[in-house]
């Protein structure tokens, strides 16, 4: 569908916006021209039809919700376009021909290659923007050998069919057809782009370090042949990476530092594999066909040593790859970091959320948390018997989440993988072989534990629409529901006795899915919950569902049996030949990786009450993500920098979002309610807020207004907040604001 349709007396421009909102683009509105001027009503307007109508510009397209934008249109049907170049994760070649572009384009395309793409469209004043991938890092935004191109980034640009000062239209031509994807950037342009100390642009040096630490790695872990094993192992990976590095010293390095990994510190022995890598290169520069059959000779050398050789290319992948940068983007929502969605992960990810509105990070977690139940009673991580099993709470930021779609259509896509995984076999067999069972819902610890003990092979996943069902059964005089749930987290133990029966539980394996919205997740919790430690154990994953889409598709049978195939490989791959548990490993810098971040974190969060199990988490996502990876050696599951990268960016960010978001349990209604306006004001820092706005997001309904005001008189006599009061221009209504005081001297910020 074109975005330039007309809907009954819908203007082509709001018909536009809706269709960005329906294909998942973030926009904003801009003014439009209106009897040639810019309807913003400044005669001297410097940038009429193309600035933005709302605060913080183009950044508030971030917050903007499908209600937000249909509001918006509805009211201005003439607003507009405008979207954000690095947010849609998309760089926009802008071509004016004013200033030699249609050249500069021929010029460039004759450098790096064809570049085209069909989010094509022609702008109002006649140039043409093209759309391409964003590749990230820091780019130029203009090259100076090419005049007249500008290659949009970090600012916004604007979409067909809004208005022109020239009177023009941004419109599609015959060749655009924006129901495609956004091709990716050419990889010549991307280095010409990229920026490199601030200097001009060239192309990056080849990265070998990470090649030469997974050369290193794959000998650690390589079982110890005999001499002339080795001497073709070393051999075959010198010739490997001579395909790609030119460096002979690095590589003959790599040759010395393998050796000793593997245990040949002997200067002689390292010499004499030195020797046979040089002569393994030159043969391999000359052309010698005898280098071709050199790997095939190493698989037949010794039994197992293929083994070791098959998994070197997930070591190469794992350890190459750049680590992500650890930054967490932090807005209203604390948005989860799109880099730590890797593997598996990712591909569920990119095939569900692409067909339905709710958000990436519940796709991600569900999956996450399916996945940990099938692999709970499988693997463990090495020397802590750590389990990949996780709590976790979807957390719906607004009633239109679709927190139950998500964990619905998860549960249905594992049930695929239970019948790919058994086939034919029995639901007796499934369960002798582990498959984990389904709860909807929970009766009794002692019917739990029961049932556990029953079929003590088979892990259990409680699944929750909503997690406050779970809490109130809790809450049931004599439960010990919650007691069970929180001491089997860790090491899956757990024991009560009373007059009618004595439970004892060993190995439980209980993972939680549920669901919950902000406002009932900040009043579930009491002081009973917290005391013992189950609001901690919880993984709050954040989230609120920015597309429309009116009738959702399934994603495609064959796209999904695929992947279902890939799980169930990944799954099978993980199982001990010997009937016992899987050992995870961190790969040695991996663990360097990991230490240095732990030894950051203990520094950081001795002293906060949020950041309890966070590490503990942390070593179960690491056996989870290194699964998506599928990154295995020598029957063990190996955890890489990719992997730990990925690990640390998600619990820098869950270490925020339970800032944000943690329930106030106080000792009564009035303290609850300081720290809620508290935890109102802290997410607006600097910021004056209205006083309607905190009483609403501080939930104060249910206090009631007496215990509100109360709070708030003595948030003010305490100096913590400060009150700014004005009358209404146009009524004799008082408005007041309030701010935190210990937040003043850092923003400088104007009263409203």
């Amino acid at each position: 569908m074109s975005p330039e349709r007309t809907v009954n007396e819908m203007t082509r421009a709001r018909a536009a916006a809706w269709w960005a909102l329906e294909h998942g683009l973030k926009i904003f509105p801009c003014y439009w021209i209106e009897d040639g001027h810019c309807a913003c009503g400044n005669p001297a307007c410097d940038r009429p039809g193309k600035h933005p109508m709302v605060e913080n510009g183009h950044l508030s397209a971030a917050e903007q919700t499908p209600v937000d934008v249909v509001e918006f249109w509805t009211k201005y049907p003439k607003a507009t376009i405008g979207m954000p170049c690095r947010m849609n994760k998309r760089v926009v070649i802008d071509i004016d021909p004013k200033n030699g572009g249609v050249e500069s384009i021929k010029a460039l395309e004759a450098a790096v290659g064809p570049i085209v793409s069909p989010w094509s469209y022609l702008t109002g004043s006649g140039g043409e923007h093209r759309h391409v991938q964003d590749p990230g890092g820091d780019l130029h935004g203009t090259l100076k050998d090419y005049p007249g191109i500008d290659f949009k980034c970090e600012g916004y640009v604007i979409l067909p069919p809004s208005s022109h000062i020239s009177g023009g239209q941004y419109r599609l031509t015959e060749q655009s057809d924006l129901t495609q994807p956004v091709p990716p950037m050419p990889e010549a342009l991307r280095l010409l782009l990229t920026k490199t100390n601030g200097s001009v642009p060239s192309a990056p040096e080849t990265d070998a370090s990470g090649i030469l630490r997974a050369a290193i790695l794959t000998a650690a872990f390589a079982p110890a042949p005999d001499s002339g094993v080795r001497d073709f192992f070393y051999g075959a990976l010198a010739g490997g990476l001579g395909r790609t590095l030119n460096d002979d010293d690095l590589l003959l390095q790599f040759i010395h530092e393998a050796a000793t990994a593997a245990g040949d510190e002997d200067e002689a022995t390292s010499g004499k594999r030195t020797d046979f890598a040089r002569r393994t290169l030159e043969k391999l520069r000359a052309g010698d066909p005898e280098i071709t059959g050199l790997p095939e000779a190493i698989r037949l050398a010794k039994d197992g040593f293929a083994d070791v050789l098959d998994q070197i290319t997930h070591l190469l992948r794992g350890l190459t790859t750049a680590v992500p940068d650890l930054s967490v983007e932090v807005g209203r929502d604390l948005k989860f970091p799109d880099s730590a969605i890797i593997g598996l992960g990712r591909e569920f990810t990119d095939l569900y959320s692409a067909n339905y509105e709710a958000p990436p990070v519940f796709w991600y977690h569900a999956f996450l948390t399916f996945l940990g139940a099938w692999l709970s009673k499988k693997v463990v991580l090495g020397g802590t018997n750590e389990p990949p099993r996780l709590y976790t709470t979807l957390l719906g930021l607004s009633a239109w989440s679709r927190k139950s779609s998500s964990q619905d259509d998860t549960e249905d896509f594992f049930a695929r993988v239970q019948n790919e995984y058994y086939g034919q076999m029995s639901a007796v067999q499934a369960a002798e072989t582990g498959a984990p069972s389904i709860l909807h819902g929970s009766g009794s610890a002692e019917g739990l534990a029961k049932r556990i003990q029953r079929d003590q092979k088979r892990p259990i996943l409680m699944k929750f629409d909503e997690l406050k069902s779970l809490i109130d059964k809790g809450r049931q005089d004599g439960s010990q529901l919650m007691p069970l749930l929180t001491n089997t987290w860790g090491k899956g133990r757990w024991s009560n006795e009373t007059l009618t029966y004595s439970i004892e539980l060993t190995d439980a394996a209980i993972s939680l899915l549920s669901a919950c919205t902000l406002k009932t997740f900040e009043s579930a919790f009491r002081g009973a919950e917290a005391d013992i430690g189950f609001l901690n154990r919880l993984w709050i994953a954040p989230g609120r569902s920015d597309r429309v889409i009116d009738v959702p598709e399934a994603p495609s049978a064959e796209a999904r049996d695929k992947l279902v195939k890939k799980v169930v490989e990944a799954i099978r791959g993980l199982v001990a030949v010997d009937g016992g548990m899987t050992q995870a490993v961190f790969a040695p810098d991996a663990r360097a990786f990991w230490k240095a971040w732990y030894t950051e974190f203990q520094r950081r969060v001795a002293m906060s009450e949020t950041a309890a199990r966070i590490d503990s988490y942390g070593l179960r996502l690491c056996i989870l993500l290194a699964a998506c990876e599928q990154t295995t050696l020598n029957s063990q599951l190996v955890i890489t920098p990719l992997v730990v990268g990925a690990v640390i960016q998600m619990l820098e960010w869950q270490m925020k979002v339970r800032e944000q978001f943690y329930p106030t349990i106080a000792d009564n209604q009035t303290a609850a309610m300081e720290q809620k306006i508290r935890k109102v004001l802290t997410r607006a820092p600097g910021q004056w807020v209205r006083r309607k706005d905190v009483y609403n997001n501080a939930n104060g309904h249910r206090a009631g207004m007496p215990t509100f005001d109360k709070a708030l008189d003595g948030l003010i006599r305490n100096a913590e907040i400060e009150l700014r009061s004005e009358q209404h221009k146009f009524s004799k209504n008082v408005i007041r604001w309030y701010r935190l005081i210990e937040e003043l001297g850092s923003q400088g910020v104007t009263a409203p």
